[in-house]
């Protein structure tokens, strides 16, 4: 027997991307590409009836500093970090030290293996997903957050990290319900 809910659970879930605005000038394009990759986490997401809350990309620390109470103010109950690229500590470390919402981070890379043959730096850093994660644990620890979560994979046809970005995004919405009880 299975009793259903009267009060359906619902999150509001924040992506924010980080990248290094050093490439911007140096890789025509790559800013454009890199938001279609963030677009791309935000359609997953949205698939699992969570309201998403958008906050561009964060790529140096004056634009760190600058989202940082923008998201403590929406109100989201999970923060998706979404490393579209390699991006230094500067532009995560604030956020890390100011938002208090439990944060995942996702490295999802567009192509499931470099075409080595014809490959360019600029295919390079639309694949670097993965590249920042050892300086992005370490900063959150110098910060005094705990290690985030990782969400890991290819950005098309990856069943794991689907489901695991729908396991987060049921979490949120628990988050949601503990805090609106």
């Amino acid at each position: 027997m299975t009793i259903d809910r009267i009060k359906p659970l619902n999150a509001r879930v924040g992506i924010l991307g980080v990248g290094h605005k050093t490439y911007w000038d140096q890789f025509e394009g790559l800013l454009e590409q890199l938001h279609q990759k963030l677009n791309v986490l935000k359609s997953m997401l949205e698939t699992h009836q969570v309201e998403v809350v958008e906050f561009g990309m964060s790529d140096c620390s004056e634009t760190a500093y600058a989202i940082a109470p923008r998201i403590n103010q929406s109100g989201i109950d999970l923060l998706f970090i979404d490393m579209v690229t390699y991006a230094s500590s500067s532009s995560i470390a604030v956020i890390f030290k100011q938002v208090a919402a439990p944060m995942v981070l996702v490295a999802l890379q567009p192509e499931k293996a470099m075409d080595y043959d014809q490959a360019t730096t600029h295919m390079q850093l639309l694949n670097d997903d993965i590249c920042a994660i050892p300086e992005f644990v370490n900063v959150a620890i110098r910060m005094g957050r705990s290690v985030p979560h990782l969400v890991i994979g290819t950005l098309h046809d990856d069943e794991q990290a689907q489901q695991e970005i729908q396991e987060y995004c049921q979490i949120a919405k628990v988050l949601n319900s503990l805090k609106t009880a």
